[in-house]
């Protein structure tokens, strides 16, 4: 046997004992399916090859598959992980996530998934929601006595405290609005999960005016750490989109206060827009820790947190994946360039009136 054959031979026994499935898909056909696909979705290979990959997806996700597998043929950059639900035979849908990457076959180029079952990832996530709203409404009624007899306290509300006291109270004020917003972010993932009490209600407002007034709440913890904060001069001119202030507030928040946490003294970050067809972009741009390569694609996940900054700052790591959600709700993308060592930049495109 030849070097060729025997690499050949290598690579199929490879493929066929893999724990997941593995297809692919060439013009949109199934060419190949190993062992653990057809166990995954039930059919023969007669009734697989040669077959459109769509027909053994649910109907939810077909759009999406079509969509991303013609952009990845074409040669356009796209997500290579993504979560959709297969159809099986015995028409039961199956949660996977999909590892896609392009490849030649027989000469043409097609495209390899290899498809993992997360169905018991899933059933562990659905615990864990379901923990995280009950825990989250219990902490709320504590923390909202802990806040108000704070704000009494620190009133003046029964008596006058001295310099000592005051500034005890202030730290256990401080880290009770830090506790606050952790259980607010929790409540937030548990009720878009849900899909539930997270509505979005959109009316027409200047996003540029609730861009700089967020900058200009944050302008103060900036000069805490002595980082500059530039706002370009094409922010000032008025932009309507259909938007729900107070989430499109809460994403830039997140996003300017994740560059100033993860930016070193003296560092600099720049807010700026830019218009295009049908909508408007928003950067913001640091030159902080970043992100290390490995971990990019799970920026928008929940309790993500980069390795690089996981034991030295604080943060719940779902800031992200609340800004992804009210973005998308609002028919928009967001995105991020990042090197580790050398920065990050967030985009956010939003369609405008």
């Amino acid at each position: 046997m030849g070097e060729l054959s025997r690499e050949r031979a290598l690579y199929t026994s490879l493929v066929e004992n893999s724990n997941d499935g593995v297809v692919v898909i060439q013009d949109g056909f199934v060419k190949f399916f190993n062992k653990q696909m057809f166990d995954i979705v039930g059919y023969t290979e007669v009734e697989a090859y040669n077959k459109p990959f769509l027909n053994f997806v649910s109907d939810k996700y077909k759009k999406a598959v079509y969509e991303i597998h013609l952009a990845r043929i074409s040669g356009k950059k796209v997500d290579s992980r993504y979560e959709i639900e297969l159809l099986k035979k015995d028409g039961n849908t199956l949660p996977v996530e999909v590892n896609d990457s392009l490849i030649n076959f027989d000469g043409r180029p097609a495209s390899m998934s290899v498809i993992r079952d997360i169905t018991k990832a899933k059933e562990v996530d659905k615990i864990k929601s379901e923990f995280i709203s009950v825990a989250s409404h219990q902490l709320r009624t504590p923390l909202t006595g802990i806040k108000w007899f704070s704000e009494l306290l620190l009133g003046n509300k029964a008596g006058t405290l001295s310099e000592k006291q005051r500034y005890f109270m202030e730290q256990i004020s401080a880290s009770t609005m830090r506790m606050t917003n952790l259980v607010e972010d929790l409540l937030d993932v548990s009720h878009i999960e849900a899909g539930r009490k997270y509505s979005v209600a959109l009316k027409k407002e200047d996003v540029s005016a609730i861009v700089r007034e967020v900058v200009k709440r944050q302008l103060i913890l900036a000069h805490n750490k002595k980082i500059k904060i530039k706002i370009s001069k094409d922010c000032f001119k008025k932009i309507i989109i259909r938007a729900d202030k107070s989430k499109i507030s809460q994403v830039f928040e997140n996003l300017i206060d994740n560059s100033i946490k993860y930016t070193k003294p003296g560092g600099k970050i720049s807010v700026s827009c830019k218009g295009g067809s049908g909508g408007v972009v928003y950067s913001v741009k640091d030159n902080g820790v970043g992100i290390p390569a490995h971990q990019i694609h799970r920026l928008f996940g929940r309790f993500f947190r980069g390795d690089n900054v996981r034991n030295t700052e604080p943060g719940s790591g779902l800031g992200l994946y609340i800004a992804k959600y009210i973005i998308e709700e609002h028919k928009g993308r967001i995105w991020c360039k990042t090197k580790e060592n050398r920065g990050s930049t967030f985009h956010i495109f939003l369609p405008t009136v």
